[in-house]
């Protein structure tokens, strides 16, 4: 579910035969609009949605820089600048001791509001998406961010270290997905990806072992960012998320059927998978088989 989706379209997508939870996606801005000052409103609706229809939700607060809290600025947050394929973006930069604290008090916040509330049962996961929501830092290059501001590599490691502690901590029990990254973190260091991802999960499986990995970039293909993961240990548990709809994809993005697609994250050990809204919808017997699949590894 995308930022700002209205509660009736969550019930539809919710009450769907061939789903098992909602991956339900919230702007930290509008959880959080003034520092400190909490509005539930949109995350308690969900949960009601999930509980009436009795399934699931995972959870992913956006911290990008569209949902990014306008207060946090004011407040000293280091910014950068980068040019992504959607036009110029400004980010915090990753290890802000402000960004990452303020972060970790909201983590605190939410966990003890969804305690209070009595929807902890109606969990199935949480992902961590700070200090970066994919890890890979967009708009690093050769030891600088954009601006001229110099990649601090244990910085960044014990910024992750801080926000996975809160969930640990605000959330135990709960599977917390850590996305891995691509091959790099700050491009050009020599394809630090896997080692960087390796010194996080390993602190985060030190505090939880619900610590899992999450990879959004699942194609018939395969995943290039699971590949990150292959230090791991065996039983840690995978999630996956699909490049991109393939009921709606003009640009062939998927690069095959969704079969193939569910069948590779099946077959390297995923049992998560977020599938998108046309293809829930579709009325193509291909599309059905292939959500059958994700949810029971029948012809894979």
């Amino acid at each position: 579910m995308d930022p700002g989706a209205s509660a009736t379209t969550l019930q539809t997508y919710a009450s769907l035969p061939n789903v098992d939870g909602v991956a339900f996606r919230v702007l930290w801005s509008n959880l959080e609009p003034t520092a400190g000052s909490y509005n539930w409103a949109a995350l308690d609706s969900a949960f009601a949605v999930v509980r009436r229809s009795n399934k699931k939700l995972t959870l992913h607060v956006d911290p990008n820089a569209l949902g990014l809290p306008g207060w946090l600025g004011p407040l000293g947050v280091a910014t950068y600048t980068y040019t992504d394929p959607h036009g110029s973006q400004t980010a915090p930069v990753p290890w802000d001791a402000v960004y990452v604290s303020r972060y970790r008090a909201f983590v605190t916040a939410l966990g003890a509001h969804v305690q209070a509330t009595g929807n902890v049962d109606l969990l199935e996961s949480l992902s961590d998406p700070v200090p970066a929501p994919e890890m890979t830092i967009v708009g690093c290059q050769n030891g600088q961010l954009t601006g001229g501001i110099t990649y601090n590599r244990s910085q960044y490691l014990a910024a992750w270290d801080t926000t996975i502690s809160a969930y640990a901590s605000a959330f135990p029990g709960i599977r917390l997905f850590v996305s891995a990254p691509l091959g790099f973190i700050c491009l050009g260091d020599g394809n630090d990806g896997q080692a960087f991802y390796a010194d996080v999960m390993r602190y985060a499986l030190s505090l939880t072992s619900n610590a899992a990995v999450f990879a959004a970039d699942l194609t018939a293909l395969g995943s290039q960012r699971l590949q990150q993961a292959g230090s791991l240990p065996g039983q840690t548990a995978i999630g996956l998320q699909t490049i991109w709809s393939y009921t709606n994809d003009p640009t062939n993005r998927m690069q095959g059927t969704l079969t193939d697609a569910v069948c590779r994250g099946w077959n390297a050990g995923a049992r998560y998978f977020e599938i998108y809204q046309p293809d829930l919808i579709s009325a193509d017997a291909g599309v059905q088989t292939a959500i059958a699949s994700a949810r029971t590894g029948q012809t894979c």
